[in-house]
């Protein structure tokens, strides 16, 4: 079931939760950073409908932070919108939030596109640059699908995926993951990305 099919729709389910957060007594300000087919939306970079809303980390003085698990006053609000929209128990969830724990792409808070609603919470659209990042590891961690076609459509330059790639890299060191990467990115025609990777 697509639940979140333009940026409207997120906006006002964002909006929702911020006043779903205004009825938790113990609840403080959150600050997300948001990233997949929901930041592509908001940001207008890729049209596309998304099942969710996926949180990569919480900012705590400009600082990423870890999203999971959620604090305990977030996940009641998400849990009430879901049950006031006949929404999805997880419409908002951390689920790619162990990226944050192996460090994010340098300058990704300050690139964020941020928006605030109501008092408590603000959410933090990932970058065009930063997104590359992502959907890249995630096409090859996931062997393509959706990820593959959201980086298509993003038409990163080679310096952006040697970037990305270099990001990606650090994440997993392997032989395995290197020997992925290279094919993935010789069957989309970036064989000089590779090349300047070999260097």
């Amino acid at each position: 079931m697509t639940t979140f099919n333009s940026a409207e729709i997120i906006h006002m389910r964002l909006e929702d939760l911020a006043d779903a957060l205004e009825l938790e007594d113990e609840a403080e300000p959150i600050d997300m950073l948001v990233c997949g087919g929901a930041a592509l939306a908001v940001m207008g970079l890729v049209a596309r409908a998304t099942d969710d809303i996926d949180v990569l980390a919480l900012v705590l003085d400009e600082r990423d932070v870890a999203a999971k698990p959620f604090p305990d006053p977030l996940l009641r609000a998400v849990q009430r919108v879901a049950r006031t929209r006949g929404l999805p128990k997880k419409w908002l969830n951390p689920g790619p939030a162990d990226m944050q724990r192996f460090g994010l792409p340098d300058g990704i808070i300050e690139r964020a596109n941020n928006r605030t609603y109501g008092e408590l919470l603000t959410a933090r659209y990932l970058d065009r640059y930063d997104q590359i990042h992502l959907k890249l590891y995630a096409a090859i961690d996931q062997s393509g699908g959706k990820h593959a076609a959201d980086l298509a459509n993003l038409e990163a330059s080679t310096a952006e995926l040697i970037d990305a790639a270099r990001w990606c890299m650090q994440h997993d060191p392997s032989a395995g993951f290197k020997t992925l990467l290279d094919g993935f990115l010789k069957r989309k025609g970036y064989d000089d990305v590779v090349e300047q990777l070999s260097d």
